[in-house]
């Protein structure tokens, strides 16, 4: 039996803390909105048995709405014109309904229903403002009236407006009928969010004393007392709600927290000088053993060296056998997988608890589960949202060998274990992972790259670039590796075989944006300007939003000196697409420069220095623009910083012309 879950929970972060999460952020408002639509739902209802249609679409707040009012009828009574707004509701047409339903009340000026319906239906088509003042007018008539309360509530939800404004009126409803029991709820949401404890502490019990089957109550009650530190009152309250609503997930993974917390703070030891891993093992777990120590690192990802432990830290040693909060976490992830085995979240939480725990093969045994087509893909991902971007590397790999102990040929799983080790700088292992993969299979493409890029790392393009070489003979249609084998023809100066490939993959994907972009900048390093011009203006025509084709086409053309205007333009357009690029900074300052305007080029030049401070180019472009403006030593400071990043003769020309002068100055 699949188990609901329909609570929302927060968490904190122990060792053992499930990685499964309910966020309680903005489960007031959900609470709030869902009564609101229930009510007005319930206001504006239908006959039974009849079709439901199509809801209008909302108006907007700032919108002016014509709302067609018949004309009175004096021999007609208030009764007709409200049947024909439920008509119209029916019909879908709740514009016409708010007009019959203004004619009803005009004609029963003492009715707060009659209020309390307009009210609905203004929310309905988004005129939450107008519904106020229909349902403050429905309080006027009958201001003791829960349900009137309970919308005008919902309606300063919706408007926003300050949460103590809808205390009372909550604590009202209550007084006024106590049988309310999602008020309750609310009311206690309410009082948290003012941090109001103690108040909302009362409301909970009050709530479960009145209505002693509702677990809902049982399970917030639960999270405050978790809030206060009262864990044995909490664990009491989740067991209720466990016995009350048994095929509920939440109260489980509470209970998980609460033990796992009580357990991480039980093996946590502060080391004392003198202090050895084995002393420690010895005295708070058991004879050391190599397992053990195993066991240490798996509980502590961050310790680098279990030799050397430094005096004060803390360190977490694993739990002697048959500890009890041990097999109340364990027994309490059982009971989870037998109501959500499908659960892939718990599972892998599961998994790494048997792994802090000790129990290696256990933990292997449940990964091997997650092994199947329909899971693979959610599961790795999920290993690296959690784990490896959080620079958990040891949980990550751990996982990942489970996942493949029962099938370690498998390419998808290989590829992911290559990227945790390159990620961890074991640049040997992950090779050997991306190698083992089957070129058959189709991960094996991006495998490839990733080798190549390690062989670069290593000061090996050339062999590289021979990985890459056949792959592509084997994929000879693979876009991506073509576009990796002209950028590495690239950067091995291989400037011919680069701009062929990338032509060569233009003829079979003319719209290839980011290949002809290369192609642009390859033959701007073989010195063919036209020709790198013409390609970035067809990538221009073909994506006019194509930022750094954008920039180095205005870029050109301000070297050149022609068309500044235009360059202008384009740069400008480049600018808007990415503000904080610093090359297009740049850019900007230059063709301002070159346009004979200094004093309005500084300061983008200025900028990009700060966004680039080690370009020496920028830096030659600044000391320029500041020797235009006769600011003399600004400009020899920055073409001194410039030729600390590349020697160039014309730099230090400039450079040294400008000390001399300097040194003349009186």
């Amino acid at each position: 039996m699949k188990a609901k879950s329909c609570m929302q929970t927060s968490s904190s972060a122990p060792i053992f803390d499930l990685q499964t999460k309910f966020s309680i952020k903005g489960s007031l408002y959900l609470c709030l909105i869902t009564l609101l639509l229930f009510l007005l739902s319930a206001c504006a209802s239908r006959s039974p048995g009849q079709q439901a249609t199509e809801p209008a679409a909302p108006v907007s707040l700032n919108e002016t709405v014509t709302i067609i009012t018949p004309a009175p009828r004096a021999s007609e009574s208030p009764y007709y014109y409200y049947t024909e707004a439920q008509i119209r509701l029916n019909r879908n047409r709740p514009l016409e309904a708010i007009g019959f339903l203004r004619q009803a009340a005009a004609l029963d000026s003492e009715s707060a229903f009659l209020q309390r319906e307009l009210a609905a239906i203004l929310v309905r088509t988004g005129q939450p403002q107008a519904a106020l003042q229909a349902i403050r007018k429905s309080l006027e008539l009958d201001p003791d009236d829960p349900e009137t309360l309970i919308v005008l509530a919902g309606i300063q939800q919706m408007l926003e407006q300050d949460i103590k404004e809808l205390i009372p009126i909550y604590e009202k409803v209550i007084a006024l009928d106590p049988d309310r029991e999602r008020i309750y709820l609310i009311l206690g949401n309410l009082y948290l969010a003012q941090k109001e404890t103690a108040k909302a502490e009362t409301v909970y019990r009050n709530l479960i004393t009145r209505h002693p089957d509702n677990y809902a109550g049982y399970y917030y009650l639960g999270q405050l007392l978790v809030l206060l530190g009262r864990e044995d009152e909490a664990l009491e309250s989740f067991d209720t709600v466990i016995e009350k609503a048994p095929n509920l997930l939440e109260p489980y993974l509470e209970r998980i927290k609460i033990l796992s917390q009580r357990l991480t703070r039980s093996l946590s030891v502060e080391i004392k000088k003198g202090d050895t891993l084995d002393a420690l093992l010895a005295k708070h777990s058991g004879r050391p053993t190599p397992a053990l120590r195993i066991q240490v690192m798996a509980l502590n990802p961050q310790l680098e060296d279990t030799n050397h432990l430094e005096k004060g830290k803390k360190i977490l040693l694993p739990p002697r056998e048959n500890n009890p909060e041990v097999t109340a976490i364990q027994q309490a992830y059982t009971d989870l997988l037998t109501m959500n085995p499908e659960s892939v979240e718990i599972r892998m939480d599961y998994a790494l608890f048997l792994y802090q725990t000790g129990r290696n093969d256990a933990a292997m045994e449940v990964m091997a589960l997650l092994n199947l087509d329909e899971t693979r893909e959610e599961v790795i991902r999920r290993i690296f949202s959690v784990f490896a971007e959080n620079k958990r590397y040891k949980d990550a790999i751990f996982l990942l060998e489970g996942l493949r102990s029962q099938e370690p040929e498998n390419g998808e799983i290989s590829y992911a274990l290559g990227l945790v080790h390159e990620e961890m700088g074991n640049r040997e292992k992950a090779r050997s992972f991306y190698a083992s993969i089957d070129p058959a299979n189709p991960v094996f493409r991006k495998a490839v790259i990733h080798l190549a890029y390690i062989d670069s790392q290593s000061g090996n393009t050339d062999k590289g670039i021979e990985i890459l070489e056949k792959a592509h003979s084997i994929n000879p249609d693979d876009a991506t590796l073509r576009l990796y084998l002209g950028a590495f023809y690239e950067e091995a100066d291989r400037l011919e075989d680069a701009a062929d490939i990338f032509i060569d993959s233009l003829e079979k994907d003319p719209e290839d944006h980011h290949i002809r972009y290369r192609l642009g900048v390859v033959l701007d390093r073989m010195d063919k300007k036209e020709e790198a011009m013409e390609q970035m203006a067809i990538l221009i025509e073909q994506n006019p939003d194509h930022a750094n084709a954008l920039n180095y086409l205005g870029y050109t053309l301000t070297e050149m000196e022609i068309r500044l205007d235009e360059a202008e333009a384009m740069i400008r357009r480049a600018m808007e697409l990415k503000p904080g690029d610093g090359y297009i900074t740049d850019s900007m300052g230059w063709v301002y420069f070159k346009q004979g305007k200094p004093e309005k080029a500084l300061p983008y030049l200025e900028k990009a220095a700060r966004l680039l401070p080690e370009d020496p180019v920028i830096l030659d472009h600044l000391g320029d623009a500041y020797r235009s403006l006769g600011k003399i030593n600004a400009a020899v400071e920055a073409y001194k910083k410039s030729l600390q990043f590349k020697d160039d003769p014309e730099v230090r020309e400039k450079m040294e012309a400008l000390s001399q002068k300097t040194e003349t100055l009186p």
